[in-house]
């Protein structure tokens, strides 16, 4: 198998400032997240299903001549590279909904998919036949979920019966607006004596309803396991759905380290309640480390409420951190200074924050009057749940490039924007004596800033 090497990844001050939405961010018109999803797949009963062919496809992903690149090397280990690279032949494209006609969707296929119903505490699975010895699975959830929590779960469980599991995210797209992330997992199998390498191919779709963690446990069909799940994340609709609020903006952007993928972050910008205040949605994850049976991640979703100038008035967060979790209330005081309370590490928190001049993020026209030389620099203090008691002094000032800034907060850190049109920020790199080369960048956007 290929090398990983550890890649720890320090805190971007794009998360504190949470103007790219804590790492990385996105959403189609976005609906505001739920609590977590506490139901855990369970075993299933097989239901009556409709399952209608359909051909051609009316839409869904494009034709795609290989996989992507970010899946794991065949080098080192025991399969044939023909294996890592077999796919299904032309699959078929089948209208599929669950008996109870709750759930419907597009999935493509060897044969007709089924959804299987949930016994008590599970929840209906979705099984796409691609020609292999196993299909695609997909549990559909109700509600969002934590992908970091879950695919730490499911290398634990793995690296009881197995050794070598390795875990890599490979690529991150926009579904229907909400970020599909695609993760490859290999692990080292004995059988009768013999050693053996077997793949397991994750994907996560997390958003408020009918959102999707898929499986598909065999070497190789990676490509196939991109367009059949993609599908089905573009198609799959919750008809028990509430319905989503009016999207002003929403954008979704990766997180890399040296090049590798590490996560993505999705923020949703609601549109202004008639006082001008509005709501802002995050949903990120992000890998911390690579290193098999170690793995660490971060999910996180936040709830944000904000007046007609961006000042903060109350926020929620509920992250995980390695396996912690922390649950965060910020609220404002009639001082100007800021509440905090709630749990950190799963044990109590609370204390208060006194910034300068409120918690307020610069807007995009206060970073191009920088970035054009119109004013000298912008000084705010930028918040992180990571460090709940904490506020980080930040100060942008023009960059050598055109519609560029740099951030820095005094402690040898700096961070690049590059701003679009309006002054949000499309792309962030950061370089500190540790971590040279993080970036943050948008992939998917919708509406205006």
């Amino acid at each position: 198998m290929q090398a990983r090497a550890d890649l720890l990844t320090a805190p971007l001050r794009i998360l504190l400032v949470g103007l790219l939405a804590s790492s990385c961010a996105a959403r189609q018109p976005a609906t505001a997240p739920h609590a977590p999803s506490s139901a855990k797949p369970d075993q299933t009963r097989s239901g009556d299903v409709s399952n209608e062919p359909i051909a051609p496809p009316p839409s869904g992903p494009p034709a795609a001549a290989e996989a992507s690149s970010g899946w794991i090397s065949a080098a080192g280990t025991s399969v044939p590279p023909a294996l890592f690279a077999r796919e299904s032949g032309a699959l078929n494209a089948f209208k599929f909904s669950s008996v109870d006609g709750r759930y419907s969707g597009r999935a493509l296929a060897a044969a007709s998919p089924r959804v299987d119903l949930a016994k008590e505490g599970g929840v209906p699975q979705l099984r796409i036949p691609i020609g292999a010895n196993q299909p695609i699975t997909c549990a559909l959830h109700d509600g969002q979920i934590h992908p970091g929590v879950r695919l730490e779960k499911m290398v634990q469980n793995l690296s009881k019966k197995l050794t070598g599991v390795t875990a890599v995210p490979v690529s991150v797209v926009a579904a229907a607006g909400a970020p599909l992330i695609f993760i490859d997992v290999l692990y080292a199998a004995e059988k009768e004596g013999k050693k053996s390498t077997g793949e397991l191919k994750v994907a996560f779709l997390t958003r408020a309803s009918a959102s999707l963690i898929c499986t598909h446990d065999g070497v190789g069909y990676r490509r196939t396991f991109e367009e059949a799940v993609q599908a089905v994340a573009e198609s799959v609709r919750d008809s028990q759905a509430h319905a989503a609020g009016e999207t002003r903006f929403a954008e979704l952007n990766v997180l890399r380290a040296a090049q590798q993928l590490l996560g993505y972050s999705l923020r949703t910008v609601m549109a202004p309640r008639p006082d001008g205040a509005h709501d802002e949605y995050v949903s990120s994850f992000s890998f911390d480390r690579i290193d098999g049976p170690q793995l660490a991640t971060r999910d996180l979703v936040a709830t944000e409420q904000r007046n007609a100038s961006g000042q903060l008035r109350h926020a929620k967060y509920s992250l995980s951190r390695n396996g912690a979790w922390s649950s965060l209330s910020v609220e404002e005081e009639p001082d100007g200074s800021y509440s905090v309370r709630g749990t950190a590490d799963d044990r109590p928190l609370s204390g208060t924050l006194r910034p300068n001049d409120w918690l307020t993020r610069p807007s995009g026209a206060a970073l191009l009057e920088v970035a054009s030389g119109a004013h000298e620099q912008l000084a705010f203090d930028a918040y992180s749940p990571y460090t709940p008691l904490e506020l980080q002094p930040t100060r942008v000032k023009r960059a050598s490039s055109p519609n560029r800034v740099v951030a820095s907060d005094g402690s040898g850190s700096e961070e690049t924007w590059t701003l679009d049109e309006s002054g949000a920020i499309v792309r962030a790199v950061t370089r500190t004596p540790d971590f040279p080369d993080q970036s943050t960048e948008r992939i998917w956007s919708q509406g205006t800033p």
